[in-house]
């Protein structure tokens, strides 16, 4: 545990120095983010627009009452200017989610690149018996497939439940400010939706974390059984190491 704490505050610095030089680029991904979330709270507005006051011919409320010129000038240039509205807001919504897009991965990229050289460079400066004990295989898997899981991390995973995130807290203000009444009936049963995800994370976080270890070792396996193939072949070991590899997760029972 406390040498765990040393490698994840390592780990942190490297990131943390990394995501200072390109802070232009978060604030940009940042403000499209917001500017995502805005647009997919706006979204169904227009189109109520024209369901309540074009096509049942409500009156406008109190709130919708810059519209008034347009609504009085007719229906067709009522519907139309409310029209443009909702092709403004499909192309702002997409112009916002190819730039966060765009922006994340390139910072995922280069974290990626960073960490890999890091790591590549840290492995260089280890001992002559840290490699004799460890498997080649299973360090080529943490340089290749661990560093691009934490680009999944943050440019996926993190962000994507962060854009949701927003979303939904921009709903329920716009519920609140609509109808404050309506809005905690159905915040009700959000206490019980909490523990159930908090639950069910719990249980997906050691099912992940085991699963994760077995994949690493049956990678670690193959990558060292095809790196040194020839001396395979020499020593006739093929029948044995598929045997091994069929019983399960080989993990550490191949070194090169």
């Amino acid at each position: 545990m406390n040498r765990a704490r040393p490698r994840s505050s390592r780990l942190w610095q490297i990131l943390l120095s990394h995501f200072r030089q390109m802070k232009g680029g978060l604030l940009l991904s940042a403000a499209c983010m917001l500017g995502l979330s805005a647009t997919e709270v706006l979204a169904p507005w227009p189109v109520k627009i024209i369901f309540d006051h074009v096509l049942l011919q409500k009156p406008l409320s109190a709130r919708l009452a810059f519209l008034g010129g347009l609504h009085q000038a007719g229906r067709v240039g009522f519907l139309v200017a409310v029209s443009l509205t909702i092709f403004l807001i499909a192309l702002l919504r997409g112009s916002f989610s190819y730039c966060q897009f765009y922006m994340t991965s390139r910072i995922g990229s280069q974290a990626v690149y960073i960490l890999r050289r890091e790591l590549f460079a840290h492995i260089q400066r280890l001992s002559l018996g840290f490699h004799a004990r460890a498997a080649s295989g299973e360090l080529l898997t943490k340089v290749a497939t661990d560093t691009d899981t934490l680009r999944d991390v943050f440019t996926n995973w993190g962000l994507t439940f962060a854009g949701q995130l927003l979303t939904l807290l921009g709903m329920f203000v716009v519920m609140f400010v609509l109808n404050w009444k309506l809005a905690l009936i159905v915040l009700i049963p959000t206490p019980l939706l909490a523990v159930g995800t908090v639950l069910f994370v719990t249980r997906v976080r050691r099912v992940y974390r085991r699963y994760w270890g077995e994949w690493a070792g049956i990678t670690g396996f193959l990558a060292a059984t095809i790196s040194g193939i020839r001396v395979v072949k020499g020593l006739g070991a093929g029948d044995s190491l598929s045997a091994r590899g069929k019983g399960g997760s080989p993990r550490g029972s191949a070194r090169c």
